[in-house]
């Protein structure tokens, strides 16, 4: 036994499982227990000693299913137990605040009075799906043979944060276009499948009714099939809130061209000039400013200089962000007509 040190569970895989039930010695490596030199901050930014981490197989489980992974546990020198995050996340995550409170101070919507369209992602943007297409994807790389062990929760993030569905495929399978196509298509069913609600993002409801109350024209534009998009809609409640959805099976080029964008525009018979776009990745931002179209980028999962390269007009990270919605009404205020 070591007496005051403490374990701090690091990099557990997100599952919509509960608590855990066992944990065992994940044998696979050549030690059980590792150095870990890495430094980490608590959450009152006092330093945290890092001693090991040692790799566990945890059950995580429901009342009437259960998922066993690969859990990495720190060891760390403290007189009771921490939360604790990584120091070089801790600054990443400062730094991607400060730029995006930076740029939301810097930014103004009011050219685009009067306002008259706004265009909307799904998946990231209105719904919060990542984690379940994240869940599903594991399990379909298993059942194809990928190492358990290789599948982790960062894997996962690198090939699917920002990307495409196109993407995702061909960094799998990049000389398969047939198990590609396929690939795509098993993803989205078993995603329909697995789901039973989804969740919108933060403030989304003031969101959708500051929209409605004005009677502005909407769209859902999406890389996704029509019907996993019309699945996601109904999911969420919002069939009769749309008046035009598009989706990869009514465009040649998918985001980050801005074909689907401007299509959109064309279905509602509206002005880039006077449309808002609200975007939930790297490619969509990309897309929505070539079609010409100020965006607002949603949720921080592309590297904040990756995300500079777009040029989005706001970064939020939900509905909720005060300085967003100041430029809101601001652009109302810009609209009204004089009186006389």
């Amino acid at each position: 036994m070591l007496p005051n040190f403490f374990v701090v569970e690091l990099h557990a895989v997100e599952l919509p499982f509960a608590s855990a039930r066992n944990r065992a010695p994940n044998m696979t490596g050549p030690r059980m227990i590792q150095p870990y030199p890495e430094p980490f901050l608590g959450f009152a930014d006092e330093q945290v000693h890092t001693k090991w981490y040692i790799e566990l197989l945890t059950t995580f489980e429901t009342s009437d299913a259960y998922r066993t992974v690969t859990v990495r546990y720190l060891i760390v020198d403290a007189n009771s137990s921490y939360n604790v995050l990584p120091k070089s996340l801790r600054l990443v995550q400062e730094q991607i605040q400060q730029n995006a409170d930076l740029l939301a101070c810097q930014s103004s919507l009011t050219k685009l009075a009067p306002l008259e369209a706004v265009l909307f992602e799904l998946d990231g943007t209105i719904c919060e799906s990542l984690q379940v297409h994240t869940f599903v994807l594991r399990n379909m790389l298993q059942e194809m043979g990928f190492n358990a062990d290789t599948v982790t929760k960062e894997f996962l993030y690198d090939i699917v944060v920002g990307k495409t569905k196109d993407e995702i495929a061909l960094s799998l399978f990049p000389d398969d276009l047939p198990r590609r196509l396929k690939f795509m298509e098993d993803e989205e069913a078993q995603f329909r499948k697995e789901v039973t609600h989804v969740w919108t993002k933060e403030g989304f409801g003031r969101m959708r009714r500051w929209i409605e109350r004005r009677k502005f024209k909407r769209a859902a534009v999406t890389n996704a099939s029509r019907a996993h998009a019309e699945f996601i809609i109904s999911k969420l409640g919002l069939s009769d809130f749309f008046d035009a959805v598009i989706t990869k099976d009514e465009c040649e080029h998918g985001k980050p061209h801005p074909e689907p964008y401007l299509k959109a525009l064309e279905a509602l018979k509206a002005s880039k000039d006077h449309s808002l776009v609200f975007e939930g990745s790297f490619p969509g931002v990309k897309a929505g400013v070539a079609a010409g179209m100020p965006v607002i980028s949603l949720d921080f999962k592309a590297p904040f200089d990756l995300l500079m390269e777009a040029k989005p007009a706001f970064v939020i990270k939900n509905y909720k962000n005060h300085k967003f919605w100041d430029a809101l009404y601001e652009l109302e205020k810009a609209g009204r007509a004089p009186s006389v």
